[in-house]
């Protein structure tokens, strides 16, 4: 009778292990995206092989990576078929969260070398590398382009501070650094190999504007300053006043000598004015 009540035991504990085992499971499924597409047991083949338990590439990959999906496994391509895990599962870039709505599909096996999407035409940036000069607070603009099958996404890890690319291959934004920045530019859609693109920037520091002998003719104060391309300058004014309140009149772009007039006001007679750089 005992002996009876130990099989019993052993069976039920079994079971538990077992069901606790495959909800496990069940959850990794939701960790990468449209790992939940199938149906169970069918999904888990993305990390299992199909007769059973053990790990095929991806899932070994996946392991890797803390059971998480990140950008870097989105780029590997586990099963060696010339597709990347991202393109495979619908997220070519990376991009997707835990929890977030699944990628547009169709979807494929990232472990199995047979289940890939059709042949597409890998990745070749046709634009010139970005350009390698630019200056603290003047804006910097350019987009990077490429051939290949569509989507095309793009990265630029290294950019000067205040620079940023867009998915769409848009850098842009305002430096706030001086310096010189180095990084590669990366146009994936997938397909590999991805096409890189190194660069190398050299950001500036604004010039401090000089402010030319002011004049006055009549009741109109003239201001002149020595100016720089790409920057926005600001005529200021205060009354002689402590604390200064300081009020914009007039912005003119850079580029040159920039004329600012003032015409002054006989109620206030005593200004102080200065040029700020923006």
């Amino acid at each position: 009778m005992k002996t009876k009540t130990l099989i019993t035991t052993t069976v039920g504990l079994a079971l538990l292990l077992a069901a606790q085992s495959a909800f496990a499971f069940s959850s990794f499924r939701a960790r990468i995206p449209n790992g939940t597409l199938l149906a169970s047991p069918a999904s888990c083949i993305n990390c299992h092989d199909a007769d059973g338990p053990p790990l095929n590439s991806f899932g070994d990959a996946f392991v890797s990576a803390n059971s998480s999906w990140t950008v870097a496994l989105a780029a590997m391509d586990s099963d060696g078929d010339g597709f990347s895990n991202g393109r495979e599962l619908g997220d070519s870039a990376g991009s997707w969260v835990e929890g977030n709505p699944n990628p547009p599909g169709p979807v494929f096996y990232p472990g199995d070398a047979a289940s890939h999407p059709t042949a597409g035409t890998s990745p070749t940036i046709t634009s010139a590398a970005p350009p390698a000069a630019g200056t603290v607070g003047a804006a910097y603009n350019f987009t990077v382009t490429a051939t290949g099958t569509a989507p095309i996404t793009f990265t630029a890890p290294g950019l000067p501070g205040g620079l940023a690319i867009s998915g769409a291959g848009m850098i842009s934004g305002t430096p706030t650094t001086a310096g010189t920045f180095n990084g590669t530019t990366t146009a994936a859609n997938g397909t590999l190999p991805n096409a890189t693109q190194a660069f190398s920037i050299v950001i500036g520091a604004a010039t401090r504007p000089i402010i030319q002998s002011p004049s006055l003719n009549g009741t109109d104060l003239t201001l002149r300053v020595d100016s720089q391309a790409g920057l926005n300058y600001v005529l200021e004014a205060t009354p002689l006043l402590v604390p200064a309140t300081w009020t914009g009149i007039q912005t003119n772009a850079g580029g040159g000598t920039l004329t600012f007039t003032v015409p002054i006001n006989p109620a206030t007679p005593n200004m102080s004015f200065r040029i700020r750089v923006q």
